[in-house]
This record gives structure tokens, C-alpha cells and sequence, in this order.
């Protein structure tokens, strides 16, 4: 058995405050379903990628905005597009999020 997505304390692998930016939405195609994708900025993890399985359920972002909530942190090892470039490795991954106001 393939273990395909390990789910994680967000506190602890990211610290206090987070930030995200640059946000994406990938349309679905016949392989894929459609999905956001961040830049995740944090004390602990610099520049990672953040991708929300479910547009519907996070929260779009102009610029950098402080995370308030995200609910089913995770990271799998998975193919993303992102500004055009495709890239095959781990990033972490949230059924919601929701950022300050």
C-alpha cells in the first residue's frame, strides 16, 4: 500500500503566521479536477507551493494576505501547473482555506 497523502500539524511545520500570495486557478480538464494554487510564505517554509483541491471552499487573494484558517493540511507529492510551468513534487495541500480580512 502507497501511503499518497500525509496529513500534518500545521503549527508546527509552518509557525504562527502564515502568508500566502499569488494565487491561481487551474481549470479542470478531462485528467484533472480544477484547483488554486498559492505561494506559501511562513518563518519555517519559504516559498512553497500551497494548492486547495476545492476553489469553492477558499478564499481568493489580490496580494499577500495572512491565513486565518485551513482545514485538512497536508502534503503530497503530486503534478501541479503554476504561472505556466509544470512541476512534479511536494507540496502541501487543504481541503479549505480562509485568509484575515
Amino acid at each position: 500500500m502507497e501511503i499518497s497523502r500525509v496529513y500534518l500539524n500545521p503549527k508546527e511545520v509552518l509557525g504562527d503566521k502564515v502568508f500566502v500570495s499569488g494565487m491561481e486557478d487551474v481549470p479542470a480538464t478531462q485528467n484533472t479536477p480544477a484547483y488554486r494554487v498559492y505561494q506559501l510564505d511562513s518563518k519555517k517554509e519559504r516559498s512553497a507551493f500551497l494548492v486547495c483541491d476545492t476553489p469553492r471552499s477558499s478564499d481568493v487573494v489580490s496580494s499577500t494576505a495572512e491565513v486565518e484558517t485551513m482545514e485538512g493540511f497536508s502534503i503530497v507529492h503530486r503534478n501541479i501547473t503554476h504561472a505556466g510551468k509544470r512541476y512534479n513534487e511536494p507540496v502541501f495541500l487543504v481541503d479549505s482555506l480562509k485568509v484575515k480580512k
